[in-house]
């Protein structure tokens, strides 16, 4: 089977298969951390009423929360840099046009400087 390479060509242009559930991640995380510093502020408020073993419920609670909230958001973050498509990155020198043959000028320049050891 022949594989034709050419960057104006559509036909493996793919969606990122992480779209939606990064999405979803970023919303729940944020749920999260929204419940979580909710959480903390009735902590604040049992706090002021004196300390006792209820205390530390909502506080331990919140702590949970927003440590799960920070860990779905990495995770959603770390899953946005797999996939950029096929165009990306750049090439680091000059790309003929499709018509064309051969090599740029600069790409000479960058064979040269990887052989030299540079």
């Amino acid at each position: 089977m022949a594989y034709e390479y050419r960057s104006g060509s559509q036909s493996f242009e793919l969606p990122n298969p992480y779209g939606i559930e990064n999405r979803v991640r970023f919303a729940v995380g944020s749920l999260f951390a929204v419940i979580g510093i909710g959480l903390l502020f009735v902590a604040r408020a049992r706090l002021a009423a004196g300390w006792n073993v209820a205390t530390l419920l909502p506080l331990v609670g919140a702590v949970a929360l927003l440590a799960y909230a920070v860990r779905i958001v990495a995770v959603a973050m770390s899953q946005l840099r797999f996939f950029f498509g096929r165009e990306r990155p750049t090439s680091l020198t000059g790309e003929l046009a499709a018509e064309q043959e051969g090599t740029s000028a600069g790409a000479r320049e960058l064979q040269e400087t990887v052989r030299r050891g540079a």
